[in-house]
């Protein structure tokens, strides 16, 4: 197991739930859910037609993940996507930053959820109120804001696939509420925990959510052509503009740029232009293999990696699914 690897002292627990996934929340009343069951199956949910468990993943994540019995002895949580890579040893503890700068949570990217937000702005007003000074942002309020000058919501979310925090935040009762206003919007038009969870934070604790690598905290956590909040993009799908850091690896094959420190590149790119696209699937396979060679992984290790992506985002799916025509090389 990963953890393992990082510590063979650690005590690793494994809560496996398979039902409440499979169940229309308690949010929902009987007629509700009556009302939904047609349109909400476990092969095809919300109007993006998404498997089940991603929706509930969302859900569990801003709502029962603080109430979840077994960890209530703990006070803060780091949360990793199962096709996010750890790509070096970390030279700090995050759960070690939390604690000693009394944070309330960190990310280390952010993105535009445009098309997967919506209910957010009003019921962001309507629960917190519309008087944004002092608050509507994250790690500081010239760095990540949430809302332009004149109080618009401008589709900023934090980039869901790293991210920790206190689990006390999520029982906050302004948290408790504007969560339960979401959760009819995640159920039916696939509103994530990422945007969720990020707009919270920056109405209610702002610069006590860091941005790692603004603080000069880098993780190397690789996520689908990013690592941390660099795009990598392969040099042979799209060459390198001009001042672009290349990384080249002439001995295996490999080379890709970075966007870090390029304006008209940045990283809101969701939905992917072409060169992420390309970068993030039909190169995938090829940087898993560098990253694990770098690090010394065996080729059993690689050939797993590799399944497990294809076998979550490439197994057949309904026509006019979200991911259907996301795995053509």
């Amino acid at each position: 197991m990963e953890l393992e690897k990082i510590n063979p002292l650690v005590d690793l627990q494994v809560i496996v739930d398979e039902v409440k996934w499979r169940q229309l929340p308690d949010e929902f009343s009987p007629v509700e859910k009556e009302a939904m069951a047609a349109n909400c199956t476990i092969e095809s949910c919300t109007t993006h037609k998404i498997y089940i468990g991603y929706v509930y993943m969302g859900y569990w994540r801003y709502r029962g993940m603080a109430y979840e019995e077994s960890l209530q002895d703990f006070d803060y949580f780091i949360t990793l996507d199962g096709d996010a890579y750890l790509t070096r040893p970390w030279d700090f503890d995050p759960f070690q930053l939390l604690h000693d700068n009394n944070l309330t949570g960190f990310f280390v990217t952010d993105f535009s959820n445009y098309g997967f937000d919506d209910g957010i702005e009003e019921t962001a007003y309507a629960v917190f109120g519309k008087s944004l000074e002092g608050r509507g942002y994250l790690n500081s309020n010239d760095t990540f804001p949430f809302f332009d000058r004149d109080g618009k919501f401008n589709h900023r979310s934090i980039y869901g696939y790293f991210f920790g925090g206190r689990l006390d935040f999520f029982r906050l009762p302004e948290f408790r509420e504007f969560s339960r206003r979401m959760v009819k919007y995640t159920y039916d038009s696939r509103v994530d925990e990422q945007v969720v969870i990020g707009m919270g934070w920056s109405m209610l604790a702002g610069d006590r959510v860091w941005h790692l690598p603004t603080r000069g905290y880098r993780l190397g956590v690789y996520h689908q052509s990013t690592v941390d909040d660099e795009i990598l993009v392969n040099c042979f799908t799209k060459p390198p503009p001009e001042g672009a850091p290349v990384f080249n690896d002439t001995e295996r094959g490999f080379c890709y740029w970075s966007n870090r420190g390029i304006p008209s590149i940045a990283p809101d790119w969701y939905p992917f232009p072409q060169y992420a696209r390309e970068a993030s699937l039909a190169n995938y396979n090829d940087l898993v293999r560098s990253l694990l060679a770098a690090r010394g992984d065996d080729a059993e290790t690689t050939r797993n990696l590799e399944a497990s992506w294809e076998e979550c985002y490439c197994q057949p799916t309904k026509e006019g699914s979200y991911y259907a025509n996301q795995c053509k090389e």
